[in-house]
């Protein structure tokens, strides 16, 4: 389902930004992002954006990101010892604005082709908007919780295999 990839590196910078408020088509309603900017072994650089308000991670830690999907899910910092799982810091909403819209256009599309075809489609229609808010709202619930329960699983790993060594001090 998901498939997680890890960075490791010293934070060179990492800057915190407040957002605006989304728009209808954009599930992220976070509002404060970090921009981190790491430092892997190779002498390679790599931004990351990481939309929550929980960052245990300052210039010179030691860190690995638990990224899946090109967004980061998780963060271990082996200078001080922290973790912390995005997913369970600052979960998306199960319930979005574009959720609340979408029935009401259905039902209004049923009364249409109702008008002209057989009241039955405006039945099936209003039935089905009403049964779309409780189906979507479990979907995402499970698929959150199932992330969340992943990216543990993942810190897990990364905190006891010892993936990521301490860098060494720079001088």
């Amino acid at each position: 389902m998901y498939e997680f990839t890890t960075i490791s590196g010293r934070v060179i910078e990492a800057r915190r930004y407040m957002n605006r408020w989304p728009r209808l088509n954009e599930p992220d309603p976070a509002q404060e992002r970090w921009e981190v900017w790491i430092s892997e072994r190779s002498n390679s650089e790599v931004k990351l954006t990481v939309a929550s308000r929980a960052m245990p991670a300052r210039c010179g830690h030691s860190v690995t990101f638990v990224v899946a999907d090109d967004r980061p899910v998780g963060m271990v910092n082996l200078t001080i010892g922290a973790s912390v799982n995005f997913t369970r810091a600052d979960p998306m909403p199960v319930l979005q604005s574009r959720d609340v819209i979408l029935p009401v256009f259905m039902s209004l599309g049923g009364l249409m082709l109702a008008a002209f075809t057989s009241p039955l489609i405006l039945v099936l229609a209003v039935s089905l908007a009403v049964l779309y808010l409780p189906t979507v709202v479990v979907a995402r619930w499970l698929v959150r919780g199932r992330l969340q329960n992943l990216v543990d699983a993942r810190l897990g790993q990364v905190r006891t295999e010892d993936v990521v060594r301490q860098f060494p001090k720079r001088s």
